[in-house]
């Protein structure tokens, strides 16, 4: 097979993999919305998550579960497993952002892999670091296995909650 065909099947195959991650990430934020929602336990699911989704930024949403977490989380354990999965999220949304951030920049000539770099904008990561096919599908199962601890600390929410 020419290194041509190679290339744009790898390239093909890292921008799969680059949507798979965003995907996940995204499982990660409505995880972080039935956490809300178990907290403030609303009258009517579309309330909470009318609430929640009102603000788009990571950071302010964090801010609202801890503050629901703080109001209405009597267990010790449960607060401060919180903490901990909130400094989890904070860390691996630092992958999703440079996935977010990053243009790609593969030049038609090399017969290299297509490689993801920062733009000249880019204010958040301010990292000129390649990222490859191998970093975006580890980063994409971070994302998986947050996303699966965020639903059973949900559940734990959600039990805590009944009693």
């Amino acid at each position: 097979m020419p290194w041509q065909a190679r290339l744009e099947m790898h390239d093909e195959a890292f921008m799969e993999t680059h949507a798979r991650a965003m995907f996940e990430w995204e499982t990660v934020e409505q995880k972080l919305l039935y956490i809300f929602s178990a907290l403030v336990r609303s009258a009517s699911p579309a309330v909470s998550t009318a609430i929640f989704h009102v603000v788009v930024n990571l950071h302010t949403r964090l801010n609202m579960i801890d503050a629901a977490a703080k109001t209405f989380l009597t267990d010790p354990d449960l607060a401060a497993d919180w903490v901990a999965l909130r400094e989890r999220v904070i860390a691996t949304s630092r992958h999703r952002d440079r996935l977010a951030l990053f243009t790609a920049a593969s030049d038609p000539g090399a017969k290299t892999s297509p490689r993801r770099r920062a733009t000249d904008f880019d204010m958040v990561t301010t990292s000129t670091e390649d990222v490859d096919l191998r970093q975006v599908k580890e980063w994409r199962g971070e994302f998986q296995v947050l996303a699966a601890e965020l639903d059973r600390y949900m559940d734990r929410v959600e039990a805590a909650r009944s009693r």
